[in-house]
């Protein structure tokens, strides 16, 4: 991904620009897909223990996931919780 990123900053001359421009649509198509993967694994979590899928809540200052076959609450260690 970081050889798209450099590839489309790089001025390409006269007839090698199409190559640059296909360098950016490749590199915005990266982040774009690696952000919907990020996003679905977020809310597709499921338990360590039994393995069943799980409900992924948004707190005020994190995300935590529900196991309603565990009846367990993990926080998933992902936001702006200040670590206390």
């Amino acid at each position: 991904m970081a050889l798209l990123f450099v590839g489309a900053l790089v001025p390409f001359p006269g007839s090698l620009r199409v190559i640059g421009i296909l360098l950016a649509i490749g590199f915005g198509i990266a982040v774009v897909g690696t952000l919907a993967y990020l996003f679905f694994q977020l809310y597709h979590t499921r338990c360590p223990h039994c393995d069943q899928p799980m409900a992924t809540h948004r707190g005020r200052a994190s995300f935590t996931a529900t196991c309603f076959r565990c009846d367990t609450t993990w926080d998933l260690g992902i936001g702006l919780g200040r670590g206390n």
